[in-house]
């Protein structure tokens, strides 16, 4: 199922959706009286940036230009890394060769990133898309928490991708 807006534009942009998110956790927290318990803070706080997440294939999203600039990160130093260790510390590789190749590949890894995600409101805009984030997010937790703190983040994290998609439904009708 995958949400479709007929009209072509939309009106909840990422001030909605974080506003949204903020005042539905607080509203959990409060009513279950749970702004004490570490767990259900931190999965409150999933469940914001998780909701954020789904507008990563808008071009001009904040979670776009997030993503693409700590890939861009990610890549150069990567592959910084790997040259310097491969060619060693030789002056002309590590202050010349190495930056300049680690710019071009980083620069064009990332524009195969932009080209790769898809266009707005389409596969990422969908409930399998927030099962499938939910459950990335519940087996990267398991590895570092105890089972049911992973199982709380998991569904926090699927829970504020679906609130995403709820968001947009309504909120571009109003």
């Amino acid at each position: 199922m995958v949400c479709q807006m007929g009209r072509g534009f939309t009106k909840t942009g990422f001030k909605e959706h974080f506003a949204a998110s903020v005042f539905f956790a607080a509203m959990f927290l409060l009513a279950f009286g749970a702004y004490s318990d570490k767990t259900l803070v931190l999965a409150s706080i999933v469940f914001i940036f998780s909701s954020l997440i789904p507008d990563i294939d808008h071009p001009k999203s904040i979670p776009r230009r997030i993503a693409r600039a700590l890939f861009f990160i990610l890549s150069l130093s990567s592959i910084l890394f790997f040259l310097l260790l491969y060619f060693g510390a030789e002056p002309i590789v590590t202050f010349i060769l190495a930056p300049a190749a680690g710019l071009l590949a980083a620069s064009l890894l990332t524009g195969l990133f932009d080209f790769l995600l898809p266009k707005h409101r389409q596969e990422f805009h969908s409930i399998w898309a927030g099962g499938f984030f939910g459950l990335a997010v519940l087996a990267i937790s398991a590895i570092l928490l105890p089972f049911q703190d992973a199982v709380v983040f998991g569904l926090a994290s699927g829970s504020g991708y679906a609130f995403h998609i709820m968001v947009d439904f309504f909120g571009d009708r109003i």
